[in-house]
């Protein structure tokens, strides 16, 4: 190797003021996944009910059709539905949970791994952003966290497909025969689907993706001439 292309090798590329906006956009764009998965709504759901499609129209209600949409975010099952099965004795948590999710468990585990996978990724991204000028490695862990929240939603669907479908209803949750038996007509799932949290998140990695790959090509572009 010649003198001067060794020299050309030990210069480094001073930091401009792109560089720092780059960092900057990048790092309050990856802080901001984690905090879309867990305080934006996750899954939206509706429940349909044909007692009270029943009582509707004995009311007089015909536009009534017993149905209830809600959201779920992982803030609401934190602070309102995990204290209630911790209050469960594991005597009930393991026969009236555990055996009735146990055809879903694999597609569950997939969801909640892919899911996991996406938020590392964009925590890295996050401090990478913070030390570094790096163009290749958020474009690197933006694409691993775009596949696995895209991944995830095929996932999230196979798990709640036997819910959809009626497969597995409310009533396969109570111990009690009579109270199961009559569960689904008073509540039944129609719809389980994805929601705002996970958009976001889909968003905000492609976002990550494509600004750092068009620097790369630009970066490469300046190198060249």
């Amino acid at each position: 190797m010649s003198k001067e292309k060794k020299v050309k090798n030990k210069i480094k590329r001073k930091t401009t003021g792109l560089d720092i906006f780059s960092r900057i956009i990048t790092a309050l764009a990856a802080i901001a996944v984690p905090a879309a998965a867990y305080f934006a709504n996750m899954i939206y759901y509706v429940f349909e009910s044909t007692v009270f499609q029943i009582i509707a129209k004995i009311k007089g209600d015909t536009t009534d059709d017993g149905s209830t949409y809600g959201y779920l975010s992982i803030r609401k099952v934190v602070e309102e539905y995990l204290p209630l099965i911790r209050s469960l004795s594991p005597e009930e948590k393991s026969s009236s949970v555990l055996s009735v999710i146990e055809p879903v468990k694999t597609a569950l585990i997939c969801t909640g791994v892919l899911f996991a996978v996406a938020i590392v990724c964009a925590v890295v991204i996050f401090f990478i952003s913070c030390f570094s000028n790096s163009n290749k490695l958020p474009l690197a862990f933006s694409f691993v966290g775009l596949a696995c929240t895209f991944a995830m939603a095929f996932a999230f669907r196979a798990a709640t497909a036997p819910f959809v479908a009626g497969d597995i209803t409310i009533g396969d949750f109570l111990k009690n025969e009579l109270l199961g038996a009559i569960a689904p007509y008073v509540a039944s799932i129609s719809t389980l689907n994805l929601s705002t949290a996970w958009i976001t998140m889909l968003v905000i990695f492609a976002a990550i993706f494509i600004w750092h790959g068009a620097q790369l090509v630009v970066s490469i572009g300046e190198k060249n001439k």
